[in-house]
């Protein structure tokens, strides 16, 4: 996982600086970018912002009914400041994965990511974790099928 960017100027700046982003984008966006968010603020006297990072991957099915569905203008509140140059591992695309648990040893448990994205235990369901959490653990993506044998 990258370190957090540091950012340079006032919002203003960064909200000058961002590349514009379509409306489907804006509602699926790309895991490992940063985007900024104009929002209203108390009275409407100035712009405010928000910066934020997806914490789950776009879901690939809704992007494409946007695309279908006209959202391909540019979006007027939402544009794109950091573009992840990273490859993303096959792990962050992943439902399931098989990691560590925090401070227990190298014994591997099974994780599912929930909407809020953050990776729940299964094994113990009191244990959740972010992205940068998980990837302290080793995670290997996983698939379990159910069968006999």
């Amino acid at each position: 996982m990258t370190e957090t960017p540091i950012f340079i100027g006032t919002p203003d700046d960064w909200w000058e600086q961002a590349e514009e982003i379509t409306t489907a984008e804006a509602r699926n966006r790309t895991l490992g970018c940063w985007y900024i968010t104009l929002v209203r603020t108390a009275g409407d006297t100035k712009p405010g912002y928000r910066l934020s990072t997806p914490s789950k991957p776009a879901n690939q099915d809704q992007l494409r009914k946007d695309l279908e569905k006209g959202h391909a203008g540019a979006d007027p509140r939402v544009r794109c400041l950091l573009r992840s140059t990273e490859p993303m591992p096959e792990w962050m695309r992943s439902t399931f994965v098989t990691a560590e648990i925090p401070n227990s040893g190298a014994e591997r448990f099974p994780w599912v990511r929930k909407k809020s994205g953050r990776w729940h235990c299964l094994t113990d369901g009191r244990l959740t974790v972010n992205d940068h959490t998980m990837a302290e653990l080793n995670p290997t993506p996983a698939r379990f099928v159910e069968g006999t044998s």
